[in-house]
């Protein structure tokens, strides 16, 4: 995802995804797009200030990767 720079280019390069046989109710649209790119760099900004020092029993620093990708604690 990181390659492809736009929406188009999704689209273009994953036409299930934006356009899927099941119907427009399993389509990817240009907001989920944009959130998952938000998500994605965010992710890889945390990614790299990732501190060994943090582990242990008081924090998990890949669980708040996790929580990046799915969109922030439940």
């Amino acid at each position: 995802m990181r390659e492809l720079p736009t929406f188009e280019d999704f689209a273009a390069r994953y036409p299930d995804a934006v356009w899927p046989p099941g119907g427009p109710a399993a389509a990817t649209t240009r907001q989920d797009w944009i959130e998952g790119r938000h998500r994605l760099e965010t992710y890889h900004a945390a990614l790299g200030e990732l501190d060994r020092t943090r582990l242990g029993p008081a924090g998990n620093p890949y669980l708040d990767l996790v929580e990046i990708l799915a969109g922030g604690p439940p």
